[in-house]
């Protein structure tokens, strides 16, 4: 598949909506409205031969109505009909189209024309402020980017779940692409796709199945240097692999094989859907050579260490470094000084700063934020009972990735370290 065909659909100068709606319980309205409270620039086109306008947008009888070929078709429309405009749109030269519509079991011929779908919950473009999906999950969000986090899903509900996710806690998602039932358009596809633009820093993979599994082992080869690349393989279990036939008709396959070759591949294997997010939060982070936990509470310093040795990663007997500033406040130069003191041996050094009881404060988050910025540390936050998730947004902004749970801090510093 071309790169540069795919490149044109994902970031289109001009988007028709089939089936657009005035109705705001259709998916029509929801897709329409999400495109335009997204704020994208693009051309608008809203085609239903039904209505005439829709707020301030003419709506178009049809494709061949339009003042253009656009370069995206979004087709929101009975399964029925839905062969009639894709039959129209390659005569007219469309380039691409992502299809919602459900039950559709097969696409007419379509050559030059490539489509995401059916059954596809839409494309989520932030750097192109393209919010072209049904979900009411993301219903209005305003896209934001620079993470470079890429995330390829077979589930869209579950991609606009960590797409919805990652705007609440800072660390954003700039590309959601849902294959859906993938008669044209299938995952190594958009991997492909992925894999060669250099702004793509983090590859996320929630999988059902692999359908070309060679082509992908021989496509990871070729692009995973210098990316972080991560993946979720639902239907692991008996009931997990009955279901996943279900849902999609996909053939889940032996777990062992997926892993096999995501070890070989260099792919880090999440364990849950916000696992991979959370694992994507720290994919700028170096594999360090050594580690110190600050922590305000030593039995909470000691408790993640030991989790690091379950997960296979013993840390030096001086790792655990308990600050002793409980009670109230939290000095940010205790934190600082610890920082500094510990950043003058050789190697390569990572920092968990552990912080119980207190919530953080801005001055602390300020603090760490010029230590990670300024001065180039690398840290992870544990904030066990953090309140203000502004705060824990605004870190994790910044680059320093920042948990609320041990389990989840422990389980991403031991994956970074044995990628």
């Amino acid at each position: 598949m071309s790169s540069d065909l795919l490149a044109k659909i994902l970031n289109p100068a001009s988007v028709a909506i089939l089936g657009a709606s005035a109705r705001g319980d259709k998916r029509g309205f929801i897709i329409l409205d999400n495109l335009i409270k997204g704020g994208y620039t693009g051309r608008i086109y809203p085609v239903n031969p039904n209505i005439d306008r829709i707020g301030a947008l003419r709506v178009y009888p049809s494709l061949s109505s339009l003042p253009e070929v656009v370069d995206l078709a979004a087709v929101v429309l009975p399964a029925d009909l839905v062969p009639e405009v894709i039959e129209e749109a390659v005569e007219l030269g469309v380039p691409g189209a992502v299809i919602t519509s459900v039950g559709v079991r097969k696409l007419p011929p379509h050559d030059g024309m490539r489509i995401i779908g059916p059954n596809s919950i839409g494309i989520y473009n932030a750097r192109s402020k393209l919010n072209l999906t049904i979900s009411t999950t993301i219903h209005g969000v305003t896209p934001k980017t620079g993470s470079g986090v890429v995330l390829l899903s077979q589930s869209g509900g579950v991609g606009v779940a960590l797409v919805k996710e990652g705007l609440d806690t800072g660390s954003p998602v700039d590309l959601l692409i849902h294959t859906g039932d993938e008669l044209d358009v299938d995952l190594l596809d958009v991997l492909c796709y992925a894999g060669t633009d250099p702004a793509n820093r983090a590859i996320l993979l929630y999988l059902e199945e692999i359908r070309r599994g060679r082509e992908f082992i021989e496509s990871i080869g070729r692009f995973k240097e210098g990316r972080f690349l991560a993946a979720v393989k639902i239907g692991r279990s008996r009931a997990g692999s009955a279901a996943a036939v279900s849902h999609t008709g996909a053939v889940a396959g032996d777990f062992r094989v997926y892993e096999g070759v995501f070890r070989s591949q260099g792919i880090i294997i999440a364990r849950s859907s916000f696992d991979l997010l959370a694992l994507a939060r720290a994919h700028t982070l170096k594999k360090p050579d050594r580690i110190y936990i600050l922590t305000n509470s030593g039995g909470m310093g000691i408790e993640l260490a030991d989790l690091l040795a379950d997960e296979g990663v013993e840390l030096r007997d001086d790792a655990v470094v308990d600050l002793g500033v409980i009670p109230l406040p939290l000095y940010p130069s205790v934190y600082r000084d610890a920082i500094e003191r510990y950043s003058k041996v050789r190697d390569r050094v990572l920092f968990v700063v552990v912080t119980v009881g207190p919530a953080l404060s801005s001055e602390l988050v300020k603090t760490l934020i010029e230590l990670k910025e300024r001065w180039g540390r690398e840290i992870v936050v544990l904030s066990v009972k953090t309140k203000d998730r502004d705060l824990e947004r605004l870190l994790n902004e910044h680059g320093v990735p920042t948990y609320t749970r041990l389990e989840d801090a422990a389980g991403v510093i031991a994956r970074l370290i044995k990628r």
